[in-house]
């Protein structure tokens, strides 16, 4: 079937004018973002994002022009060739790879650069600008360097694509706009401008081109390694006009799509649960025109066993047709919707926002003209827009129906709809019994105040702006450890199990979508000393939240069906996983001590058949004291209103008089230097090192220290070798006070790095890890590079002085641990002194390391 693409934008466009009223005010450029064209000719973005203290991303994209294959690896070459040498970082002295390695900006897995098929961006991420009062001044000239050398003898400059008018300068971090403007101005009178800018393609699809979507196809592909087969429906839209790239269509474009996959990723869930078929994971996944300026590609993928991938094709076509004919019902409409106001809501309330996304959004207004639009105005112009449901389920519908193809033949199987209804909170148990608070004093370590009550509850407030929400986390004493005869590694899965057995008659996942529908998130956590229940909600529906704590303490119960099916989905999954990060630590766990029952990091022989029950076991014990911990509330509700719910219902909570107290574990780790090898499908390093210290402020701030010199010696050893590094720190204070440090390294493209960087043999990167630290300890950290670590930890740290979720963990850690390491970070900080420093690295390098490694060649 043939059609125009104005039929697939019709409900885009017409909700896009339902809310018209609203957008002339609400789609202007994020404030954040300043931009502009420098006299060169060259284009530049600037965003000031204080959230991330003392860093910066450094970005310059070019437009190519070219779609070809060959055009591409002529570019690609390019863009190497100019992190080898450029004209005042020559080859020999101090190119731009040693510069970039000298100061920390270590390249990701994806490296330095990328070449699309219209366009290269080079990247330097998480750029460090108190290392020196001249590093953005360095780093700023190296991006003018490769602009001018590409407008001088880059790949585009016969034709004009090199001409700086096709390059456009990206930093987004803690900088000074006018600062930079200064000196960006200064040193754009170094590039000339030269050739002939690159004009823009027309957009065919905005005179009436048409497009055929076809069928959709579908691919099925096995990994030998995993057992693990994956089946991808895969099916296309039109290219969206650029003139609609930066309106209110692709916001309205992406809210769209969000809801169908939260409709849809619920029913083919509760479909494969229905025919017992287990899945490692279900995805949704979208490319847009403004990633590439291409036509929008979908891909709806599962993770199966391959006896399965017949069974999950049917079920993926049948659930796609389905909705295509007959749309999503009001019930699944309300609840997609709630869930995609809440992203948007949670989004706008995010307070800490990554720099390398700023980027992207940048990257894709200059090359495609796509709107660079503020969390909170985005969520603005949907939740204030006043748009009735039946209008909204009417046009998603009608967007649903337009984007997804015909789909002929499709298998005779009786869908699931999901029923929601907010009768169902009604079920949830209620306050039946108050409890007063006793007394009241100022918490030193937040800041807040703690609540005694009656009953023995403890609630902890502290109030800060959250927009609107509540963070909490009700943290009780007593985790795996508590459990006498815990089966080694079974204390792993207990988080996932609480959500998979009945709560006052609901089915785990009925439970948790019936409280997403009212916007509040619930997560459990199960450690090695405590059990933690956490997320956020509305301040509104802080009553419905006190609710379902109290549902979950008292109307918890395993349901052997479900337990069973979560276990086969998890064996699937972390065979899905095998030899990725979490896994290959779940290795050297086993490999560091030996006969130890309490790791946290999955593993399959941790599956036993009776965990369901054993599980259920643990949570009774761990509900039926309920005083034993603290409620922690991070929001901006005013403490009378907040201190009056918690009467109402915390004293409905069991409580009893004993108290946990942590049991005794043996932990053993073993001693000195092990390495082991291992056939894996991908190439990586692991090395852990882990050594017994003291937890007092000065040895916990200066063992940070230590994990960023690291850091820069290992990454710095390791950057002629193409190895990606990715370095780790951990605490623990249970069996036994602890510092880890993790350094886990894997291939990047050479294709994103300078041609001098080759790839090193495992034995040849083993050899510089340890050589990178023998030198350190041997040589020390001196008293000045102390300080500018000191520098970058205070940076650090203040980026997240202001994210609740930050506090709720913090105060969780005090309730949990009784030590506030985190607290009066400055103070404790300004302690650390060269001498700190090396005695931990010393103990570090004294302790226990292990080698992993997996190698693919």
């Amino acid at each position: 079937m043939k059609f125009t693409i104005i039929r697939i934008l019709l409900p885009v466009a017409a909700l896009a004018c339902s809310l018209v009223s609203y957008a002339a005010s609400a789609l202007k450029t994020d404030p954040a973002v300043s931009s502009g064209r420098l006299g060169c000719g060259l284009s530049y973005y600037i965003v000031s994002n204080t959230s991330k203290a003392g860093t910066a991303d450094f970005a310059l994209v070019r437009k190519t022009g070219r779609d070809t294959s060959a055009g591409a690896a002529e570019e690609t070459l390019f863009a190497r060739k100019c992190l080898d040498s450029l004209p005042h970082f020559p080859a020999g002295r101090r190119s731009p790879m040693d510069f970039l390695s000298d100061n920390g900006v270590s390249y990701p897995r994806t490296g330095y650069v990328s070449a699309g098929k219209d366009a290269v961006l080079y990247h330097f991420r998480d750029v460090d600008l108190s290392r020196s009062g001249k590093m953005t001044d360095s780093t700023l000239l190296l991006l003018f360097d490769i602009a001018l050398k590409t407008a001088s003898s880059g790949p585009g400059r016969d034709n004009g694509a090199g001409s700086p008018d096709n390059q456009a300068i990206i930093i987004a971090g803690d900088v000074d706009k006018d600062a930079i403007m200064t000196k960006m101005d200064l040193l754009s009178l170094m590039v000339n401008r030269t050739g002939k800018p690159e004009e823009q393609a027309a957009d065919s699809t905005c005179s009436g081109d048409s497009f055929t979507p076809g069928i959709p196809e579908f691919f099925t592909g096995s990994d030998s390694t995993s057992g693990i087969s994956h089946v991808n429906m895969v099916f296309y839209g039109p290219v969206m006009p650029r003139n609609m790239l930066g309106s209110a269509a692709s916001l309205v474009s992406a809210k769209f799509w969000d809801e169908f996959r939260s409709a849809a990723g619920i029913r083919i869930s509760m479909m494969m649960r229905e025919k017992g078929i287990p899945y490692s994971s279900i995805r949704f996944t979208r490319a847009c025109t403004s990633d590439s300026g291409d036509r929008e590609r979908y891909t709806v993928s599962a993770g199966c066993k391959a006896g399965d991938t017949t069974g999950v094709k049917d079920i993926m076509h049948s659930v796609l047709s389905d909705m295509k004919e007959n749309g999503i019902r009001p019930g699944e409409y309300a609840y997609a919707k709630a869930v995609s106001s809440r992203n948007l809501y949670t989004r706008a309330s995010t307070i800490s926002r990554e720099n390398s996304d700023y980027v992207k959004k940048c990257v894709s207004a200059f090359l495609y003209g796509a709107g660079i639009v503020s969390a909170k105005d985005e969520a603005d112009f949907f939740l204030t827009s006043g748009l009735p449901d039946s209008t909204g389920l009417r046009l998603l519908n009608s967007y649903i129906s337009s984007l997804l193809p015909e789909m002929p033949g499709s298998p005779e199987i009786e869908n699931i709809i999901p029923e929601f209804s907010q009768g169902d909170t009604l079920l949830l148990a209620d306050g039946h019994q108050r409890a007063k608070v006793r007394k009241t004093r100022n918490s030193k370590v937040s800041g807040g105040q703690i609540w005694y009550f009656s009953n023995g509850m403890v609630a902890i407030y502290k109030k800060m702006p959250t927009n609107g929400n509540i963070h909490y986390s009700w943290v009780l004493r007593g985790g795996a450890a508590s459990v006498p005869d815990l089966k080694a590694g079974e204390g792993a899965f207990y988080s996932g199990l609480l959500f998979r057995g009945d709560i006052c008659g609901m089915d785990g996942d009925t439970f948790r979508r019936m409280l997403a529908a009212e916007g509040i998130s619930m997560d459990a956590r199960v450690g090695i000393s405590d059990t933690r229940i956490y997320g956020s909600a509305p301040f509104y529906r802080l009553p419905l939240l006190m609710k379902a704590l109290l549902s979950v303490a008292e109307g918890y119960s395993a349901d052997r069906e479900a337990g069973e099916y979560y276990m086969e989905c998890e064996r699937l999954n972390l065979s899905s996983v095998r030899g990725e990060y979490q896994s290959r630590l779940a290795i050297i766990d086993s490999i560091m001590c030996p006969g130890y029952r309490y790791y946290l990091n999955k593993s399959a022989s941790g599956l036993y058949p009776d965990l369901p029950e054993r599980a259920e076991k643990f949570f009774k014990a761990q509900f039926s004291k309920a005083n034993d911990g603290a409620l922690v509330l991070i929001g901006d509700m005013d403490e009378i209103d907040v201190r009056k719910t918690l009467e109402q219902y915390l004293g409905s909570l069991p409580v009893r008089k004993n108290i946990t107290v942590r049991p005794s574990i043996l932990y053993q780790p073993v001693s000195g230097w092990s390495t082991y090898v291992s056939d894996g499908r991908a190439n990586s390093i692991d090395v852990m090192f882990s050594s017994r210290i003291m937890l007092n402020s000065t040895d916990y701030m200066s063992a940070q220290v230590v994990t960023l010199a690291l850091k820069d010696a290992i990454a710095g050893a390791l950057a002629d070798t193409g190895m990606s590094v990715k370095v780790t720190d951990s605490f623990s204070t249970f069996p036994h006070e602890r510092y880890s440090v993790s350094v886990s390294a894997m291939p990047a493209p050479l294709s994103t790095l300078p041609p001098t960087v080759t790839k090193g043999s495992y034995f040849r990167c083993l050899y510089q890890i340890r050589s990178a630290v023998s030198g350190l300890v041997r040589d020390g950290i001196d008293g000045s590079a102390v300080e500018m670590y000191k520098s970058m930890l205070s940076d650090r740290y203040a980026s997240v002085q202001s994210s609740p979720e930050v506090w709720a963990r913090m105060i969780s850690d005090r309730v949990s641990t009784g030590k506030s390491l985190d607290a009066d970070y400055a103070g404790k900080i300004s302690g650390v002194t060269a001498e700190s420093v090396n005695k931990v690295l010393s103990e570090l390098n004294e302790g226990c390391t292990i080698e992993y490694v997996i190698k693919n060649d």
